[in-house]
């Protein structure tokens, strides 16, 4: 049978009289097919979203149907009549074919109610004929009973439902019970008018889960469920579909939208909405809240109303409602809040509460594509672009629906657009307006005087670090601007004359300069005197003397991306550009899914190195080692089996979780985990019993976890960082100009040659790969004639670059210089070392591909990293921390003898005692002369010595320095000495013995790298 048979009994229209409280009715004999094919069907209807009269309410006893019967047949679209042997031999089944046979004569022609008989195992005929084993049956029913106007009706009812157009098991799919259900369910979907968007793609089972909560089959309470969730991520959405889905169970509904951010006006027309949606209360003049609020108490208690509250952003807006007591609801009703606090949830003290996580990865890119193309699917060829573009997105359906649409606008953009997100994960790199506070750049300034010379930066992705110089005025400033995922660091703008430095350090890309403040000398100089740096997060600052002419940038709306001024002995006037803010990642952090009082936080980390699992039937424990440091441990062991994940965190991340939990008493317990890398899955441990989280797509891996604990874990959230998705490879660049054309020499295993064609700039340059045991020369990147000739020739593959620096020209930008370093040795520089710098390199990474842009001259050079498969190889790591006071390197040396370090808040300084070929070599002292605490050691030379160090670097007093260090020599571990706070920073042994330091150092130890025996 097909569904235009009876398709067009069903009007479309949305203004019909008759409501509809279910998409179908199933008719059957419960002893023939309950536990089989009817079984089979309503779990095949509830999958596909339609909403049926669950048959286990009925109970075939007696001679006549409930009442509650009666009216789901009667408010059902759609009846299906299943026919089986000994369907006519209940007269539970008869009546119910009465009364399906009357609805349908009653609604038919206006309100389209529709009856399908299925013939399961029976003929048609026989149907209609009471004849065969059918009719033997309906004679024994005829047998037991005597009412012969009961009999006529039932005999009319079999006559005209066998008559009707329906489904025969047999002929329609040759005896196949599951074709059968599909073919049913697929023309049921059909037929029945959806009220669902057709853009709320992946909302199903976020639904279903929500809906569960609401427990709307109970009438002795009224339940209070939140949904909460970030900015996006669909709560209001599902909150709508879970109306369509449910707006049958209840005598109203109404969905108020935006209520956090109502005026009173609104707040007027949505009282009064909610009066004419749920209670059926017309033609009121409504002028203040408070009265409104309690006409609308005095007729909550008449009907079950579903109210929805939309963006609550505070506790009192439900009262508006009259959703701050449930006493004045009607048994029955329920109440669903959204919000994106989850703490507001704790305060309205609700029932339940979900957490929305997002889509998952097939679902983000049906969304993506459909307002990318118009239809669910990339366009044909597009497929693997397409599925490399949503990774940056993630799962947010407002990210997904925009950036979408973003696409759709630059079709001949989409490899460039893809080219960028690789080199910056962040959405921001490539202008999309996700949630931009601007659109449009603007400059402001410059203030101060008006002596020395004009600069301009002009303009950059973002700004990482800010170096101010200042005695008794501002000398100068340095800035080290992001572009395409590189940085790039300004000329110094003033002189050398201040004796102090202040470090301004940008956690970017989430944290971003908004304005800047300060004061001008009021004699002849007008210099500046005093600096404070205004972030999204916090001020930096004052530096230098707040005395003189006070200066405040205008408000502009977004950050700032570029400097201009004048400069000469002193920074004279200081100006800015500025660019769109933009919302840069979305899932910064994921979680918590469940909920417990006994919280913990792991923090965030550079990577995860193994995960312990302790679970029984739920998950008692669970532990993670960050880097190398101790494990973070959480709940507590009961005996259950062990489970050990060991990452290898080098090429693997942790990019998702998903598990079951289940509710205990007002907490909840996890029940199962299973954790998802880049590589591979692990799990499930634990027992899939219970509800289902899943964290959704984000294009991220995971730096840390929080959660709560108590005899078991109770809840799990993470803390993620955008990555590219080719990791681990990783794309970096190019920086320089726009100017000439851009290339792209791709990945290979390694870099074996470099030949370049110097005069006053790089002219040309270009490689010679290793791709596979083939050795490959890229094409000449630049103009070849007239230059001199430089080759660097590696002895590959047990020497590697690892890393490139160099400078750009001030006036058109071009690249001047050229640094290359080796896992053995330094290689140039190549070229006038003028201009800004910049420098290019990843720890235990190697350069296997470039990338860049040429013309007349090399304009820009990126580069491809990728893991360095054996640490054992590698030369030299580091420096850790940051880049203030200057640059310093000891070199090599045969062994390390002695340390000594002092430290106070910070540490201080760091002197080296070394060997070299049996002479003993004192090295200079790197850092202040600060320090009240000292830590000496002395290693039992040469049978002990050194293999690897670690410690921690955070921002103090406006600079990145080490706060703290730990020595492992191969017999014992020195330290830890300083405090142990903010950014840990370790590297395994290599089995190597370290022979040098490295570093950064000026009033404090900035930063600390070592040099390895070859």
């Amino acid at each position: 049978m097909g569904s235009e048979d009876f398709e067009g009994r069903i009007p479309f229209s949305s203004s019909s009289v008759h409501r509809w409280k279910y998409d179908v009715f199933v008719s059957f004999r419960g002893k023939d097919i309950r536990k089989n094919f009817a079984a089979h069907l309503f779990r095949a209807l509830k999958q596909a979203g339609i909403y049926y009269f669950k048959d286990n309410d009925k109970a075939e006893t007696g001679i006549f149907i409930e009442p509650k019967l009666l009216n789901a047949i009667h408010h059902s679209r759609v009846s299906l009549i299943v026919f089986t042997t000994n369907y006519a031999e209940s007269r539970w089944c008869l009546n119910e074919l009465v009364k399906i046979v009357e609805c349908y004569r009653t609604f038919r022609d206006n309100q389209g109610h529709v009856v399908v008989p299925i013939f399961y195992d029976v003929e048609p005929s026989d149907v209609r004929k009471q004849s065969g084993r059918f009719g033997d049956g309906f004679q024994r029913c005829l047998a037991t009973h005597t009412d012969d106007l009961l009999a006529h009706k039932w005999t009319d009812a079999l006559k005209e439902a066998g008559n009707l157009s329906g489904w025969h098991l047999n002929n329609d799919a040759n005896g196949d019970q599951a074709d059968f259900i599909e073919q049913i369910v697929g023309r049921l979907l059909k037929i029945i008018p959806r009220t669902s968007s057709p853009y709320a793609i992946g909302v199903d089972s976020f639904v279903d889960d929500v809906i569960s909560l609401l427990e709307i089959g109970s009438e002795d309470d009224v339940r209070v469920v939140g949904i909460w969730g970030i900015k996006g991520i669909g709560k209001t959405t599902v909150a709508k579909a879970i109306c369509h889905r449910v707006s049958r169970e209840f005598d109203g509904v109404s969905f108020l939208e935006n209520v956090g951010v109502a005026n009173h006006d609104t707040l007027l027309r949505l009282q009064k909405r909610l009066l004419d949606d749920a209670l059926k209360v017309q033609g009121l003049e409504m002028y203040d809240l408070d009265s409104n609020i309690n006409e609308i108490k005095t007729k909550l208690c008449r009907e079950r109303i579903l109210l929805v509250l939309d963006n609550i952003t505070e506790k009192h807006q439900v009262q508006y409602f009259g959703a701050g007591n449930r006493e004045c609801f009607k048994f029955g009703s329920r109440i669903l809040i959204t919000t994106r606090e989850e703490w507001l949830l704790n305060d309205l003290k609700v029932d339940d509460r979900y957490m929305l996580p997002g889509l998952g990865s097939k679902e983000s890119l049906q969304l993506m594509s459909l307002h990318a193309f118009g239809k669910e699917r990339p366009k044909e060829g597009y497929e693997e672009l397409f599925k490399s573009l949503v990774h940056y997105v993630g799962g947010l359906p407002a990210f997904l629906k925009k950036f979408g649409s973003f696409l759709s606008s630059r079709k001949n953009q989409w490899h460039d657009i893809l080219e960028k997100l690789v080199r910056d994960p962040h959405l921001d790199s490539i202008g999309l307006p996700l949630d931009p506070f601007s659109s449009l750049n603007q400059s402001v300034g410059p203030f101060g005087g008006h002596g020395g010379d004009s600069f301009d930066d002009q303009t950059y992705d973002g700004i990482r670090n800010i170096a101010v110089v200042f005695g008794i005025a501002i000398s100068s400033i340095t800035i080290d601007y992001v572009q395409n995922g590189c940085f790039v660091r300004s000329p110094r703008h003033g002189g050398s004359l201040g004796e102090h430095t202040y470090d301004v350090h940008l956690d970017y890309p989430t944290e971003y300069l908004t304005s800047v403040s300060g004061y001008t000398r009021e004699d002849s100089c007008h210099v500046i005197n005093s600096l404070t740096f205004h972030s999204n997060k916090r001020a930096h600052g004052p530096i230098g003397e707040e005395k003189g002419k006070s200066f405040s940038f205008p408000q502009v709306n977004g950050k700032i991306i570029g400097f201009h001024g004048r400069c000469g002995y002193f920074l004279d006037s200081i100006g800015a550009h500025f660019g769109p803010a933009f919302y840069s990642y979305p899932f910064e952090v994921v979680g918590p899914f469940g909920n417990g009082k006994n919280r913990w936080d792991d923090g965030k980390h550079a990577d995860i190195r193994q995960i312990v699992v302790v679970s029984g039937s739920a998950i008692e424990s669970v532990s993670f080692t960050y880097e190398e440091g101790p494990p973070f441990r959480h709940g507590t062991t009961h005996g259950g089996k062990r489970n050990t994940i060991n990452l290898d965190w080098l090429t693997e991340v942790l990019i998702s979780v998903l598990g079951y939990i289940v509710n205990d008493f007002g907490s909840t317990v996890i029940h199962s985990l299973t954790f998802q890398s880049n590589k591979r899955t692990y799990g499930p441990f634990g027992t899939e019993t219970g509800r289902k989280f899943s964290f959704p797509a984000t294009g991220g891996k995971i730096i840390g976890f929080y959660g709560s604990s108590g005899s078991h874990l109770e809840s799990l959230g993470a803390y993620l960082e955008p990555i590219s998705h080719l990791y681990p490879i990783k794309c970096v660049g190019p920086f320089g100009g726009q100017g000439g054309h851009s290339w792209d020499d791709g990945k290979f295993n390694g870099v074996k040659k470099i030949k370049m064609m110097l005069e006053d700039d790089v002219n040309c340059i270009s490689f010679e790969y290793e791709d596979n045991g083939e050795s490959i020369w890229s094409s000449a990147h630049g103009n070849e004639d007239g230059s001199s000739i430089h080759m660097v020739n590696l002895n590959y593959p047990h020497e590697f670059l690892t890393s490139v620096s160099g400078y750009i020209k001030h006036n058109c930008s071009v690249i001047q210089s050229l640094t290359f370093e080796s896992n053995k040795r330094r290689l140039g520089p190549f070229g006038k070392e003028e201009g800004n710098f910049f420098r290019c390199a990843l720890t235990c990474n190697k350069i296997i591909g470039f990338h860049g842009r040429s013309g007349t001259q090399l304009d820009a050079l990126g580069v491809y990293f990728e893991p360095i498969s054996d640490l054992r190889l590698l030369r030299s790591i580091g420096p850790f921390g940051g880049q203030g006071g200057g640059p310093w390197d000891d070199g090599d040396s045969t062994g390390v003898r002695k340390i000594l370090v002092k430290c106070g808040l910070v540490i201080d300084s760091i002197t080296v005692e070394y060997d070299k070929n049996g002479s003993v070599v004192q090295g200079p002292r790197h850092g202040g002369g600060g320090g009240h605490l000292t830590l000496e050691i002395k290693l039992n030379y040469p049978g002990e010595y050194l293999t690897s160090f670690s410690g921690h670097f955070e921002s103090f007093c406006g600079h990145i320095v080490v706060r703290s260090l730990t020595f492992q020599s191969n017999e014992r571990t020195y330290g830890p000495v300083g405090q142990e706070t903010g950014n840990y920073f370790y590297f395994p042994s290599i089995g190597k013995k370290i022979v040098g330091f490295h570093g950064w150092s000026g009033l404090w130890l900035d930063s600390l790298g070592a040099h390895f025996e070859p």
